[in-house]
């Protein structure tokens, strides 16, 4: 999906879950809360990237995160590109939060 992560972002993801992960009840929650701040708002993406995206909330719905952050906010971006009306094939982060 060209989303660019820079390596700096990168090893302060992986830093913080590795810290996170130590205090939090759920496994996955440190990773769940980086891609909802760090990885989502990067998406910005025009055209038929609607299976790439569903593939990505597979894979994030496979954490089994009851209220998922990360899960929420991809299912809007899903949501607002699909419709027929003025948002089609445009997933963007920032139209979620209209």
């Amino acid at each position: 999906m060209n989303i660019f992560i820079s390596p700096r972002v990168e090893m302060s993801m992986k830093n913080y879950c590795t810290v996170a992960r130590k205090v939090m009840k759920d496994e996955f929650r440190p990773l769940d809360y980086c891609i909802s701040q760090r990885i989502l708002p990067k998406i910005d993406l025009h055209g038929d990237y609607l299976e790439d995206l569903i593939n990505l909330l597979e894979i994030i719905e496979s954490f089994n995160l009851e209220n998922g952050v990360s899960e929420k906010i991809l299912r809007q971006i899903i949501k607002k590109g699909s419709e027929e009306i003025y948002y089609k094939d445009n997933f963007n982060y920032f139209l979620t939060t209209q």
